[in-house]
């Protein structure tokens, strides 16, 4: 049986019609490519812009963080610096409730904060919140500025709004917005201040590699942190409690790990410290300190620009120096009326009255200082002068029964040289701007001058015994700022009980003296207790010499001699 095939014949589409399948194809894909293009270009649009406002929102947080820490910089560089521009405004001082984000962003969108960027609006009016604060430092422009001496480009998008609660003072309440491209946020700071005397007995600064900035000798001794910058030579003496602090070249102490000892209230004799050994006892850092020098201190005591010299015509030298009067039969003490005569600028000895400036039946008890401002260019206590009692009390503390309690003696009154006596403690003669509140006597111990010239040696100030705080609850209420280039030298005696309360810094540098190079070199020379501080470029220690470290007084007082502001809390607001 023959099966007969049949032939299938396919015909292809017509070209044109392929050509228009293909097109077609064609199109769907360059449609979908193009699609997915601009949905890729869409989603990364939107992820820009989302990632912009992530990275604005925590540029914000960081630019409110970065104004807290430069305010708190600034406030203890203060004029020292030319970093922030506080010096040319001060932050307004909105005491009361913290302003909101959204607020602070209306003010500044609405140009009532001003920007700040060195030229412009640099002593503006500020308007918060319908309040007006002259005067005072607006938007900080940011970027920050490329060298100490440039300022960011005005109108900038970025930038830190500090602003205060309440007058910056032993503690300060910071808050600090921070400010890019329209977001705000903020935080809130608190500090309390430390001062360059309030954690060393000793401290000096001498970082020269060929130098001795520091030379023990003897049975000497100190109670409290020491240390240094440079070289210490430390011989047989004791350290108590510590803790030992090597800055910058100061871990060339010549020995490697010094031994500290734990103080007691006998050891050393009379101390009044921790009695605990400052874990860790030594501390090594590797920069140096933020010591203010004596002419620094002069100008952020005074806000002028002369250093010490400033108060060689602007003191209480005329006014502020009284003699003590002893009744032989009673024993009663009296303060001469009349003012201490010749007490210039230059050396000041320790005066005794004439004879006939004594009445009968009364003997020289001492010199007596009210608290004050006070220029010389030296000291010379000598060993048989009598003693200079420094009246560290205010006025209204001559009623305070704690305050009386404590004191060495009360004096019970004026008399005149005839022997009339005025019942009641007299008030602070002194007459300078808030004299009558002031507990503090500061000396100012400048350059010796022959007419318009200086002596590039100086004179030596002389501190024998004999110093004594009539209330010597705190050291700090008795300040010297030395910045003659003579040697100060610091003596004990034999035969007197010399416990001198002092914060004393012997640490400056002029052009005029020794090439710019800086000085301030004290020595102890005998059986002396100090309680306080010294700061100071060298020192030489030897004998039974004692110094023992004490805090600055706490409170509103303790505004001066910053050394930093130690940061107490830091949060941030919603």
């Amino acid at each position: 049986m023959r099966v007969q095939q049949t032939k299938l014949k396919l015909r292809s589409a017509p070209p044109a019609r392929r050509r228009a399948a293909a097109l077609i194809i064609a199109l769907v894909l360059a449609l979908c490519l193009t699609m997915l293009v601009v949905a890729t270009q869409l989603a990364t649009l939107s992820q820009l812009k989302s990632e912009k406002g992530q990275r604005d929102y925590d540029r914000a947080l960081e630019l409110a963080e970065a104004g807290a820490n430069a305010y708190l910089n600034y406030l203890a560089a203060r004029n020292g610096t030319s970093i922030t521009p506080w010096n040319v405004a001060a932050p307004p001082n909105i005491d009361g409730t913290v302003l909101s984000t959204s607020q602070i962003r209306k003010d500044i969108l609405a140009g009532n904060i001003k920007r700040y960027d060195g030229t412009s609006d640099s002593t503006a009016s500020n308007t918060v919140n319908g309040m007006v604060y002259p005067n005072t430092m607006g938007l900080v422009s940011y970027p920050a500025q490329a060298t100490l001496a440039t300022r960011p480009a005005l109108n900038s998008q970025f930038g830190y709004f500090v602003t205060l609660k309440g007058t910056p003072g032993f503690t300060i309440d910071i808050v600090s917005y921070g400010y890019a491209n329209g977001i705000v946020r903020r935080v809130q700071v608190g500090g309390s201040s430390a001062s360059i005397f309030d954690w060393a007995a000793i401290y000096v600064l001498d970082n020269n590699a060929g130098d001795t900035a520091w030379a023990q000798n003897g049975s000497a001794s100190t109670v409290g942190g020491i240390g240094g910058e440079g070289n210490i030579n430390w011989g047989s003496g004791t350290i108590f409690d510590g803790p030992v602090i090597l800055a910058a070249n100061g871990n060339t102490f010549n020995t490697s790990d010094p031994t500290v000892m734990a103080s007691t209230s006998t050891n050393p004799a009379g101390n009044q410290g921790t009695h605990a050994i400052a874990s860790p006892s030594v501390r090594r850092l590797t920069r140096s300190l933020n010591i203010e020098t004596a002419d620094t201190a002069a100008n952020n005591w005074s806000g002028g620009s002369t250093g010490v010299e400033y108060f060689r015509n602007n003191n209480d030298n005329a006014t502020g120096f009284r003699f003590l009067l002893q009744n032989n039969t009673t024993h009663l003490i009296y303060e001469l009326s009349s003012q201490v005569p010749n007490v210039g600028t230059g050396d000041l000895t320790m005066l005794s009255p004439s004879n006939g400036n004594v009445p009968n039946g009364y003997s020289y008890y001492g010199l007596r200082v009210y608290p004050g401002s006070y220029f010389f260019e030296s000291v010379q206590q000598k060993p048989n002068d009598t003693f200079t009692y420094y009246r560290t009390f205010n006025d209204a503390d001559r009623n305070d029964s704690s305050i009386s309690s404590a004191r060495l003696f009360t004096v019970s009154g004026t008399i005149d040289k005839q022997g009339a006596i005025t019942a009641g403690e007299p008030a602070n003669p002194n007459t300078s701007a808030g004299a009558s509140a002031n507990r503090n006597i500061r000396y100012w111990i400048g350059q010796t001058k022959n007419g318009a010239n200086i002596s590039t040696s100086g004179t030596r100030t002389q501190w024998e015994h004999g110093n004594a705080m009539e209330y010597p609850a705190y050291a700090s209420r008795f300040r010297i700022y030395d910045a003659n280039p003579g040697e100060v030298d610091v003596n004990g005696s034999n035969s007197v009980s010399f416990i001198w309360n002092v914060n004393l810094l012997a640490y400056n540098f002029d052009s005029r003296v020794n090439s710019g190079a800086p000085y301030g070199n004290v020595k102890f020379t005998s059986s002396t207790y100090v309680r306080g501080s010294l700061i100071a470029w060298q020192v030489t220690q030897s004998g039974s010499t004692i110094i023992e470290k004490q805090a600055t007084e706490g409170g509103t007082s303790n505004t001066d001699d910053k050394l930093v502001y130690q940061v107490t809390s830091w949060k941030e607001l919603p």
